[in-house]
């Protein structure tokens, strides 16, 4: 299989919600584990042990339901229930973020025939990963096999009433402490034990940033849509020449900051612009700006040798 970092993924029924495609959530499988560990480890997000090849992060919501009446399962039994059947196919170690009830158009969709709605689905063993950052991988099972098919992710909300979120950013404000995540089979020990109080300081929007202040061509822009769990957030975005920021203004404080390592890939027109960032952890970025926030990031590109009009 080609290397992916993380699937949106469709899973199958417990016993007390006996429907197909009853729930859906965030994985990563196999080698990206251990950084996807480290990095919560960062931000203190609770993992739980579910069985002895499937690990539970509660408070990450890679996946969003825009139905109303979504929920979100927790018996620790019907989590099994749900994961096992796709831990077993992968037969690789798994790390699962938040499984909500998947919206009706998702289960619609995928009740009626997956391959409609789904670009280049195919066998998980004989996935290709394309060459477009903004295609999301969505793994499913059919009939005993796995597969992996991709769709575009502004289609996402439109198309099946939901969206996805790759990188491991937790769906909640207030991060607390936690125990040091469960160790993986054969890696006992292996990590630094996680610090015993929550490091993330609430500071004033325009406060220093633990790298130091913004630089004079610093761009802020909201959030929107940029990362979708602050879509109903007072959030913003502060990009400079080096680091790649988020603020969350509602609550006063910085959630994180990253180091820009290169422009990926930039889509623009008249209306929007959308652009991905590659930043010193490895992942992509996606930074949105419409109506006046347009002009500024085109000349906020055309400062890096993105040459744009708009």
């Amino acid at each position: 299989m080609a290397i992916v970092e993380s699937f949106l993924t469709v899973l199958g029924a417990t016993s007390a919600a006996a429907s197909l495609h009853s729930w859906f959530s965030g994985i990563k499988a196999g080698g990206t584990i251990e950084e996807a560990i480290r990095q919560l480890e960062i931000l203190h997000a609770k993992v739980e042990r579910i069985s002895d090849h499937i690990l539970y992060a509660p408070d990450v919501e890679q996946v969003q339901s825009f139905d109303s009446q979504a929920s979100k399962l927790t018996d620790p039994r019907e989590l099994r229930e749900v994961l096992e059947p796709m831990q077993s196919n992968l037969g690789t170690d798994l790390l699962a973020t938040g499984v909500i009830s998947t919206p009706e158009k998702l289960k619609a969709a995928f009740r009626k025939d997956p391959w409609e709605v789904l670009i280049e689905a195919r066998p998980a063993s004989r996935m290709k990963k394309p060459t477009n950052p903004d295609l999301v991988p969505i793994l499913f099972l059919d009939q005993g096999t796995l597969y992996v098919g991709w769709q575009t992710r502004g289609v996402l909300p439109i198309l099946l009433d939901c969206d996805y979120e790759a990188s491991l950013l937790v769906g909640h404000t207030t991060l607390t402490a936690s125990e040091d995540p469960p160790a993986l089979p054969g890696n006992q020990g292996s990590r630094s034990p996680a610090p015993q109080q929550a490091t993330v300081p609430t500071v004033p929007p325009t406060s220093t940033f633990p790298s130091g202040a913004p630089s004079a061509d610093c761009m802020i822009i909201p959030a929107q849509k940029s990362f979708f769990f602050t879509a109903h957030t007072n959030c913003e975005l502060a990009l400079d020449s080096k680091f790649l920021r988020f603020v969350d203004k509602d609550n006063n404080r910085y959630s994180f900051e990253e180091q820009i390592d290169t422009i990926a890939e930039v889509e623009i027109n008249t209306r929007k612009c959308l652009m991905w960032i590659r930043t010193n952890t490895g992942t992509l970025r996606e930074v949105e700006a419409t109506g006046k926030d347009l002009k500024l990031m085109a000349k906020w590109l055309n400062e890096r040798g993105v040459n744009v009009n708009v």
